[in-house]
């Protein structure tokens, strides 16, 4: 379809632009000079001399930035010139410092990158000029969240940047729209963003062959060494932000700081956080949500205090729990005595209290108090942007809670994103969930809830089972062909990213009630759940399950991994 345009253009560009002496002598007159031979007229760029690119290749690049700078579209007979004398378009060009600087020039512009970038690609010049980008000139990404080929993903993705670096989004991403204007080298991040999937091009695990090409192209585009090691960084390293943001425990100050060790500085830290958020926005309009941009924020502000802190070590907890202790005696001090306080803050767990805010653990402090001889009690918060709810569910620790509580959630209709389970020692615990609708929304139907909290009840108090009430819901049609899963499920098991937990790793294909098939049987493996993320694109899920053992402790026998696995493998493929 691309080459039947540029026939037509062609085409058309000889109709119109044929040899007739009248229309040269009137547009010398109204014509505008702007350097280097090229004029505006009627707003288009044009150039007079057919040879003035064989003449002098550098003008090539130069058309663009000057097309960039005084805002004008380039002239069909100019574009098909430049199709004309691709040729010259060698390594001796690619290496030219004038032309460097005059690509770098457009990436540094604070208007119309993006277009002019994808006037490059249409015309075939971006290949020429970046000849690996060619390996991803039109390639289909197969699976259903990528809407968009890898090359004009990529030139989206760098519009993504534009609008923030513009303040497009000032009122929406004040955070991302803030650093977009503090990076030091913005042309670096955009040549960052430009080639972070030109690894596709060659097979499996993109980010490191892409980052094998880093060297190379940053030497014919005369990069100092530092930026060429960042670049390489950047583009090796430009799946982990999200990764960690989303599968990890982000309360784990452990794993905060080894992530920031990675980082090195603030501002890698601050140009992958904006490339990870063009790289999800750029994929289609569902993929970055109010969520996930919750998740990455938070990653972005540890990360960024623990690099600013410099040292690099742990905090003192028994300080800091010290300190927690006694704002939140503050805070209770008129409702309850200290000694009730005191004691409720005693059974708490040390990563409950390290994890919140003195005026959550607050608020967490009033439920477990109030829970007195009740089932349990539950509070309903919606998310000021109104797309998740966090859900507090507080009662007395029993075998098989969290998988009870998913189940119910799976029978209701409702979508969990994320779940942290904490238990004190005194055998009371607060769970506290993420949820939203299929559909990215908030459940405010007071009705829903109600029968939420009822069907929980008479789960809690063994009046139903909860594989009842999932199957009633999800009940089984025969008549309905049983999804076949185009990718194989998947499962690793993580000992060294937590110090406290075993981390279990699950990709696997989405079907109804999958988190329940899940976390029942880590519990039937007499497993304790201490923390859930949930991941979901499409059709594809990415589910995480901190665990420990029955005696608090991480699983190390080679056996029980493989058991463990075993299992998992043969629920979810019954499910």
């Amino acid at each position: 379809a691309t080459r039947v345009e540029q026939f037509w253009s062609l085409m058309v560009s000889k109709c119109l632009f044929r040899d007739d002496a009248s229309r040269k002598i009137l547009g010398y007159l109204v014509r505008r000079p702007i350097g280097d031979g090229f004029y505006v007229i009627k707003g288009e760029l044009t150039l007079p001399d057919e040879n003035a690119f064989v003449e002098n290749p550098s003008l090539l690049m130069k058309l663009f930035e000057y097309a960039q700078k005084h805002d004008v579209e380039i002239s069909m007979h100019v574009q098909n010139l430049v199709r004309r004398n691709l040729h010259l378009v060698n390594d001796k060009f690619r290496r030219n410092r004038e032309v460097n600087q005059s690509f770098f020039a457009i990436l540094r512009s604070h208007k119309k990158v993006g277009s002019t970038l994808k006037k490059m690609h249409y015309l075939g010049f971006l290949i020429r000029f970046i000849p690996e980008f060619e390996r991803i000139y039109c390639k289909a990404q197969h699976d259903l969240y990528h809407i968009y080929t890898v090359d004009v993903h990529s030139l989206f993705a760098i519009e993504e940047i534009t609008r923030l670096t513009t303040g497009e989004h000032r009122e929406l991403l004040p955070l991302l729209t803030t650093l977009a204007g503090e990076v030091a080298k913005p042309e670096l991040l955009l040549l960052a963003v430009l080639l972070h999937d030109i690894g596709k091009g060659e097979g499996g695990n993109h980010s490191e062959k892409g980052a094998e090409m880093m060297p190379t192209i940053a030497r014919r585009l005369g990069l100092t060494k530092e930026d060429s090691e960042r670049l390489e960084f950047l583009v090796r390293n430009h799946l982990l932000f999200a990764h960690i943001a989303q599968r990890r425990d982000l309360h784990d100050e452990k794993m905060i700081i080894q992530f920031a060790r990675q980082m090195g500085t603030s501002e890698t830290l601050k140009m992958l956080y904006l490339l990870t958020y063009a790289d999800l926005k750029a994929v289609g309009p569902e993929i970055w949500t109010d969520w996930k941009a919750m998740l990455m924020e938070e990653l972005y502000k540890k990360t960024f205090a623990v690099l600013e802190r410099g040292d690099f070590k742990y905090e003192m907890g028994s300080d800091r729990l010290k300190k927690i202790r006694k704002e939140v005696l503050k805070l209770l001090e008129n409702e309850y005595s200290s000694a009730v306080v005191k004691e409720e803050l005693k059974a708490l767990s040390i990563r409950n209290l390290l994890s919140n805010p003195p005026a959550v653990i607050a608020e967490e402090v009033r439920m477990l108090l109030a829970l007195g001889d009740s089932p349990f009690l539950t509070r309903v918060q919606h998310a000021p942007d109104g797309s998740y709810s966090n859900v507090t569910i507080c009662t007395l620790d029993i075998p098989g809670l969290f998988s009870m509580i998913t189940g119910v959630m799976a029978a209701n209709g409702m979508n969990i994103l994320g779940a942290q389970i904490h238990t004190s020692s005194n055998g009371k615990v607060l769970d506290v969930l993420q949820i939203n609708s299929p559909q990215g929304l908030i459940f405010t139907d007071p009705v829903r809830w109600e029968r939420m909290e009822e069907d929980l009840l008479q789960v809690i108090q063994g009046k139903i089972q909860v594989h009842t009430l999932v199957e009633k819901r999800y009940r089984p049609s025969v008549l309905v062909e049983k999804v076949k899963p185009r990718f194989p499920t998947v499962i690793e098991v993580d000992n060294d990213v937590s110090d406290d937990y075993t981390v279990v790793d699950i990709y696997t294909h989405d079907k109804v009630g999958l988190l329940y098939c899940i976390s029942s049987t880590l519990t039937k493996l007499g497993l304790y759940i201490g923390i859930a993320k949930i991941s979901t694109k499409i059709d594809q899920v990415a589910d995480v399950f901190y665990v420990k053992d029955i005696f608090g402790q991480k699983l190390t026998s080679a056996d029980k991994l493989a058991e463990i696995k075993q299992r998992l493998y043969e629920a979810i493929d019954e499910a």
